[in-house]
């Protein structure tokens, strides 16, 4: 088949199809065009956005590549580049060696400190057995904090009623739940637990509790305390329980009441008069009236 410059001697339809089929694909020939005029063959695209107009463009950007099996051209150009580099003495004739100073006293003082078993809770741990202040604390090299026995509340886009309420059985830490092939499961990882921690012999990698299982137990027993049997003793326990919370609270106020009454007495009894003294007198009778009042009021 002969050859031609000119794009309109090239007639397809002339053609066999085993001649088209030998014909060079449009990416080979784009390539080969852009080697041609060095221009980058693989430009990624970069969105320009005029803050003035606010017009957007796609702009394509050369890559820089220094291998010539990735880019010809922009490692041709990277190369060049490099050579005017060194012609102007954008080089160096030794490498640069950094001099690092010698460990003084306070580094290796430092170092000492932090390598010994007492000043480190995880290290404690390990050597001396784990309390509960120890492996609540800050670990060894700072790995401590996250790495912490109770875990936080973290957001999460799923609902999961559960949570916060299950703990597991061999850490009693509360179990976070997980989605796995569009089923819920409450999980707890022994990777999550403190380094040296006791726990860590006896707990498995992971623990997964199924949510279906625990919701079904609950329903039902939830079931059982609202039925026509159970439903009045139910009934007055939620108002006994929500009794006592209110006097605790009304407790508590009063206490507080007393208590600053008292220290305000103290703190003035020195420079008030009699009607003064008289004034704060009254207000510490009647703390102590409310105070016994809501001891001795029935639930």
């Amino acid at each position: 088949m002969a050859t031609t410059n000119d794009p309109a001697g090239v007639d397809v339809a002339q053609m066999t199809r085993a001649q088209r089929a030998a014909l060079p694909i449009s990416a080979d020939v784009a390539r080969a065009l852009a080697e041609q005029h060095g221009v980058c063959i693989r430009p990624p695209a970069m969105r320009r956005i005029n803050t003035s107009t606010g017009r957007i463009e796609v702009v394509p950007v050369a890559c820089g590549s220094t291998r010539e099996d990735q880019c010809r051209p922009c490692a041709d150009k990277a190369r060049r580049l490099r050579m005017a580099q060194c012609r102007q003495g954008w080089h160096l004739q030794d490498e640069p060696v950094t001099d690092r100073a010698a460990p003084s006293e306070d580094h290796t003082a430092l170092m000492a400190t932090r390598a010994a078993p007492s000043s480190c809770g995880v290290c404690r741990a390990v050597h001396r057995g784990p309390d509960a202040s120890t492996i609540s604390g800050l670990g060894c090299w700072g790995i401590g904090t996250r790495r912490k026995l109770e875990r936080g509340p973290k957001a999460t886009k799923r609902p999961y009623p559960l949570r916060g309420r299950i703990r597991c059985g061999y850490c009693g830490r509360r179990m976070e739940g997980t989605p796995r092939q569009e089923r819920t499961y409450y999980r707890c990882t022994s990777r999550s637990l403190a380094p040296g921690s006791p726990v860590l012999d006896d707990h498995p990698k992971n623990v997964y509790l199924p949510e279906r299982a625990v919701l079904a137990l609950v329903n039902a027993w939830i079931g059982d305390l609202f039925d026509n049997e159970h439903r009045a003793a139910t009934v007055e326990q939620l108002a006994a329980a929500d009794s006592s919370t209110s006097d605790n609270a009304r407790m508590e106020q009063t206490r507080n009441k007393l208590l600053d009454t008292e220290k305000r007495l103290r703190r003035l009894q020195p420079t008030t008069g009699d009607r003064g003294w008289r004034e704060f007198s009254g207000s510490r009778r009647c703390a102590q009236q409310d105070r016994t009042g809501t001891a001795g009021s029935p639930r």
